[in-house]
């Protein structure tokens, strides 16, 4: 089962990290495979790296060298290939911290990446469509928020903040308008007056006389 690698995976064709009964394979489209002589135990975290400097191809686990030989590999595509479908028995494991370098990195940096593992518990994994962890969308966080206690977190002691007096006094606020409301008549000419404020309502609903509605006191 494939993990991972370049170009399109067709079977074993292609340059690429594999899995077979356990074991770590590295496969070359244009050469033979390297062979991990131990397997993997499952449950577990590895590190796995391989590296091809277009003579030599080696294979290393957990930042130590495991196969080693002369080889000489086809041009790869420009696609990077991840647990594909369809190319044989689909991998359902996880993977994560994938990298692909542009040049061959040296023993010690491998056993440095190696040493540095993640923290699981930090790593946080959506399964989807096969059993794929996947990020589907940009706004992934906003359905699955990050949980707060992985959240980083400052040093600094909390300090009180304190106002400048002079930024106090030159501060102004926007005054509300007095609200100014015009009497219930106005009165227009001899003999017209125009009501201002009314309210409508049908007359077998009116519980009063008009002598207690025309009063200033009753409340619509």
């Amino acid at each position: 089962m494939i993990l991972g690698g370049l170009g399109t995976a067709r079977g074993n064709r292609c340059d690429c990290l594999a899995l077979a009964d356990g074991r770590v394979q590295l496969n070359l489209s244009g050469g033979p495979s390297l062979h991990a002589p131990l397997q993997l135990s499952p449950g577990t975290w590895s590190a796995l790296g391989a590296t091809y400097d277009g003579r030599i191809a080696r294979l290393y686990v957990d930042g130590r060298q495991v196969a080693m030989r002369r080889a000489t590999a086809a041009a790869a595509p420009a696609q990077i290939t991840l647990a594909p479908l369809g190319a044989g028995p689909h991998f359902g494991g996880s993977v994560a911290h994938w990298r692909i370098q542009g040049r061959a990195l040296s023993a010690e940096t491998l056993q440095q990446l190696a040493a540095a593992k993640p923290h699981a518990g930090l790593i946080e994994f959506h399964r989807v469509g096969a059993g794929w962890p996947l990020q589907r969308r940009s706004w992934r966080g906003l359905q699955h928020p990050q949980p707060a206690w992985t959240l980083p977190k400052s040093r600094a002691p909390l300090g009180r903040w304190r106002q400048p007096p002079e930024a106090a006094s030159r501060r102004t606020y926007p005054q509300a308008e007095p609200v100014r409301r015009q009497p219930a008549l106005r009165h227009t000419r001899p003999g017209h007056w125009v009501l201002e404020r009314w309210r409508l309502e049908p007359a077998p609903k009116v519980p009063v006389g008009g002598a207690v509605l025309s009063q200033n006191t009753y409340s619509t």
